[in-house]
């Protein structure tokens, strides 16, 4: 199942509209915990829509955890700064980490600064966190910065596949303009040096993701009232 990832503003009939046109079977509407959708909201967007619908929670901080797994079906956060980073990979309590390849340092000589390395991949891999790709990452930027942000992409591409990190690639859209089909998307990938079979992972990874999660909680309050 093909699910995307998108950033709604009060715009989620729309964007729901537009993904079920591209051949989506779902969508994964995502706020932070101050703009959570209502539990009747959501259930009233889930009734209207072909596709299923779920939510994630954007977090920045981690006392913010504990809420964002009870108010959503996964939880993600926008990476900041290696230190940032490597405490939340090191906790591995959240699903998913995305714009890691958006790092402000300057490339270096012989590689780029993708904000992913060895040892990152090790740590989300030994705790199961996802390394997320944004496709809006290349959106609404200059020829230089677009090119240095896929060849970062391409990189990272490279040192997931290398340490068995799983990945998610989703448009991460705040417009529903924005958002591309999964051929486009899987496309794209193969086109900075993905294969095949980790193209397809990556497009489907999150429907997954989303369904364990969904099984571990279903399994924990059934072993709780036993």
């Amino acid at each position: 199942m093909y699910t995307d990832i998108v950033f709604p503003n009060k715009n989620e009939t729309k964007f729901i509209h537009q993904a079920s046109l591209l051949g989506y079977n779902g969508l994964c509407l995502t706020y932070s915990l101050k703009e959570m959708i209502s539990k009747e909201k959501l259930k009233e967007l889930k009734t209207q829509s072909k596709i299923s619908i779920h939510t994630a929670a954007i977090i920045d901080k981690q006392s913010q955890l504990q809420k964002a797994k009870t108010s959503s079906d996964i939880v993600i956060v926008r990476s900041k700064d290696d230190a940032f980073d490597r405490n939340l990979l090191e906790r591995g309590k959240i699903d998913l980490i995305f714009d890691l390849e958006n790092s402000p340092r300057s490339d270096f000589i012989h590689q780029r600064n993708s904000g992913l390395n060895h040892i990152f991949c090790r740590l989300a891999t030994k705790k199961a966190i996802v390394i997320g790709t944004s496709f809006s990452n290349i959106f609404n930027k200059f020829p230089f910065e677009r090119a240095q942000v896929m060849g970062r992409m391409k990189q990272n591409i490279r040192l997931c596949k290398k340490y068995n990190t799983k990945t998610i690639f989703a448009s991460f859209a705040k417009k529903p303009t924005e958002l591309r089909s999964p051929t486009d998307l899987q496309s794209f990938l193969i086109s900075i040096g993905s294969d095949n079979q980790i193209a397809k992972e990556s497009l489907i990874n999150l429907s997954e993701m989303i369904e364990d999660n969904k099984t571990r909680i279903s399994e924990h309050i059934k072993f709780s009232e036993f």
